[in-house]
């Protein structure tokens, strides 16, 4: 193998540093610690837990899995791919937490290069602090007093919430030229129009989530038989615009489930992640971590073979109230080999009485046109890359580019 992808996401990072501190917010009676993972205490762990929990209006997605959340907040933090770490906001009165942001690092390959990127992490804020200006002010102290080797070299922001969205213009950030696309294949129309947008369970916080503030800026809904109908239109003509559509069949090729990546798979992956210009870099070890500890949830891996040679791979997410496929990479060329992937995530998601099944792809992308013929929709969308020049240590005004190779699943972010 090259240079490129012969490091691994646990060699490169492990040098990485998180910086640890504290300084006082006397303004807003608060103070501000930023600490290494380790140095975190089941007590401190169990603040945390219950702070997501208030703040997301009953707990983050990743807490509707079928894992105990601390079993998924320890994958998350301590058992991933170098250092962990996190700015605390903690009461002067009785030390509770009550702010939160982790951090984390990972490497993408930039124009073939291995650049360290600030991964980002979970983000909450108690629904007492939130709207005060505490987390700006804090943001900011945190920018200034980061230190060299502890700077990311670039930072893409995907955040949907407005004051993500608010901190990242105020500080220049700039929108790339080619984004995401959210797609989603219906399998159960009368289960998919079940909005899930707001927990099920438990007492609303009157946290000013995504979620929350989407839905209370909602107009007067329209009755269950117009969405319906308008969800079933949208189908057919899907279908329509591709007529002759038929699933793949008699491939050269087999499609197998795995329990964790070979490690012959890192020649298919230095191949697949040479045709982009940004792409989270991948080995086996790191794709391990990320998808077959049971504790990420509950992933089904596929990996496509033609003879001796593996030519692609997707994960999907199956559970019975929703499908999601979070990862699809194949050999440059062989988009047929990427759409099968495709038509075999349906496969599983159906199998698990999923309503829907949802991706992301980049709008400019060798797999965009898999989708709209297959019959996937275009969902909402809700992310966008932004990129801040506060964090850049080298060019990156290539990603302007509405034609920029870029390639994001949604497994390369911490929706998933």
């Amino acid at each position: 193998m090259t240079t490129l992808t012969r490091a691994t996401q646990r060699e490169l990072l492990a040098d990485a540093k998180v910086a640890q501190d504290e300084v006082a917010l006397p303004e807003f009676g608060l103070v501000q610690q930023r600490v290494h993972r380790d140095t975190l205490t089941q007590a401190d762990t169990d603040q945390i837990l219950e702070l997501l929990r208030v703040a997301y209006n009953g707990g983050p997605a990743w807490y509707t899995l079928p894992v105990p959340p601390e079993d998924h907040w320890r994958w998350r933090y301590y058992d991933r791919p170098g250092p962990a770490g996190a700015a605390l906001l903690r009461r002067v009165d009785d030390g509770r937490i009550v702010g939160l942001n982790m951090r984390a690092y990972l490497y993408w390959l930039v124009q073939g290069v291995p650049r360290r990127g600030n991964n980002g992490g979970d983000l909450a804020a108690h629904p007492d602090i939130q709207g005060t200006g505490v987390q700006r002010a804090s943001s900011d102290w945190r920018d200034a007093h980061r230190e060299p080797d502890e700077q990311p070299e670039f930072a893409l922001g995907l955040g949907a919430h407005p004051t993500s969205i608010h901190r990242a213009e105020r500080r220049g950030a700039w929108m790339a030229g080619n984004q995401p696309e959210t797609w989603e294949y219906i399998l159960d129309a009368r289960a998919a129009l079940v909005d899930r947008r707001l927990p099920d369970e438990g007492e609303l916080s009157g946290s000013k989530t995504t979620a929350a503030i989407y839905a209370g800026g909602k107009r007067i809904p329209r009755p269950w038989l117009a969405r319906y109908a308008k969800l079933q239109a949208r189908r057919l003509l899907a279908r329509a615009r591709s007529p002759l559509y038929r699933p793949m069949r008699d491939l050269s090729w087999t499609i197998r489930t795995v329990e964790t990546f070979p490690a012959d798979i890192d020649t298919m992956l230095e191949e697949a992640l040479a045709q982009f210009e940004l792409v989270l870099l991948r080995e086996h070890d790191y794709l391990n971590w990320r998808y077959c500890d049971h504790r990420a949830g509950p992933f089904t891996v596929r990996i496509a073979e033609e003879g001796d040679r593996i030519v692609g791979y997707a994960v999907t997410r199956a559970m019975a109230d929703r499908g999601e496929l979070v990862d699809l990479l194949a050999l440059p060329g062989r988009t047929d080999v990427a759409r099968s992937l495709v038509e075999d995530s349906i496969r599983l998601a159906r199998a698990a009485g999923a309503p829907t099944l949802r991706t992301w792809m980049m709008q400019h992308h060798p797999y965009q046109s898999i989708f709209p013929m297959i019959g996937f929709l275009r969902g909402d969308q809700w992310a966008h890359i932004r990129v801040r020049p506060e964090r850049q240590r080298f060019d990156m005004s290539f990603l302007r580019s509405p034609t920029a190779a870029v390639h994001l699943m949604l497994g390369d972010t911490d929706t998933v």
